[in-house]
């Protein structure tokens, strides 16, 4: 079994890297880091070019429950919200939640000097909080610069 470096020595932008290579390799675009949306910053946000629909990403080394409640309010302005961490010995709280939030949960493997592999441990589903005309202001004030 391959050792994995502690969650704690992951530095956050590991994650948000592997998420955004993860994206980019499945052709989703443009992939954009450091949204601003109101007072607060997207890690990462992408589009599904073949359907439009938009995809907002927290990531977070820990911090499990503030990472959720981020990415709860990015259902606001995205069709799909996550939450992108490294593995640990024990994921069942941010799968729990995962389940319980519809928010996705993309679970980052960084062996030794780089990152092995992304996994969805459970996958988004669709927001019903979307406000249309606030989500098109955050995505195209971004794509325009």
């Amino acid at each position: 079994m391959r050792s994995r470096r502690p969650a704690s020595s992951i530095p956050e932008v590991a994650i948000v890297d592997a998420v955004e290579k993860y994206f980019t390799t499945r052709g989703f675009g443009p992939v954009l880091r450091e949204v601003q949306a109101g007072e607060r910053f997207v890690d990462l946000m992408c589009a599904d070019p073949s359907t439009g629909d938009v995809y907002a990403v927290e990531a977070k080394v820990s911090a499990t429950q503030r990472a959720f409640q981020q990415a709860e309010r990015y259902q606001l302005i995205a069709d799909y919200s996550l939450v992108a961490m490294p593995y640990r010995a024990k994921n069942s709280t941010a799968l729990t939640l995962a389940k319980e939030t519809g928010i996705g949960l993309l679970l980052v493997d960084v062996a030794g000097h780089g990152i092995q592999r992304v996994d969805v441990c459970s996958p988004p589903i669709r927001s019903q909080s979307k406000l249309a005309g606030i989500a098109a202001g955050v995505w195209a004030s971004r794509i325009t610069r």
